[in-house]
């Protein structure tokens, strides 16, 4: 089969293009480097200077002493590392619970907690203010931490990969006498390994 060959100018007008949307999107980064290196009143002159005539690299020095950034960083990652945890555990349980366990409304109960993925934010944002409230949670690391604690799409996606491992592996596990809570933390855990990651990195 021969290969049709692009016309030169229809590929030089494709790398302008490509060129032009690169410089578009690098534009604010550059402009908010630019910016952090001037002083307040040099920031929005008009016509913009790109390249300061004074670089004033002591900003950054100013900006960690009025804003303890040590501070924040070290919030996001403890919250972060916490609540990436319970999510792990909780998707990993209730998908185990969804898929390998027999009750009576299961299928509607999933398909109820699924349909929340599809209700905006903002809808449910002031009920769950008003409870953290009533809790007296608010501007508290447990308030953030409970209302992160649970994912509905973590739960669909370890389900999915569940569904995936043999029922007979399980009916074994009971037969040779093992709980359900064993069977979960010795046989589904070890297994689901690659799909945990996946939720983690997520």
């Amino acid at each position: 089969m021969i290969e049709k060959k692009q016309n030169p100018i229809v590929r030089a007008l494709l790398y302008i293009l490509l060129i032009a949307v690169c410089v578009i999107t690098l534009l604010p980064l550059v402009w908010m480097l630019s910016a952090s290196l001037k002083l307040d009143s040099e920031v929005f002159t008009i016509p913009i200077k790109w390249i300061p005539e004074t670089f004033h690299w002591d900003n950054f020095a100013k900006v960690w002493q009025k804003i303890p950034f040590g501070l924040f960083t070290f919030n996001s990652a403890k919250l972060t590392i916490i609540i990436t945890i319970i999510q792990v555990l909780t998707c990993s349980f209730a998908a185990y619970g969804f898929t390998k366990c027999h009750f009576r409304g299961r299928d509607t109960l999933f398909l109820c907690y699924m349909a929340t993925i599809a209700i905006p934010w903002q809808i449910y944002m002031l009920p769950q203010y008003k409870m953290m409230e009533k809790f007296h949670l608010v501007d508290t690391h447990i308030g953030y931490i409970l209302l992160q604690s649970f994912v509905a799409f973590g739960v669909f996606l370890l389900r999915q990969f569940y569904m995936g491992i043999p029922n007979e592996l399980l009916e074994a596990a009971r037969i040779d006498g093992l709980s359900e809570y064993g069977i979960y933390g010795r046989i589904i855990l070890p297994l689901s390994k690659p799909a945990l990651t996946t939720l983690t990195i997520f």
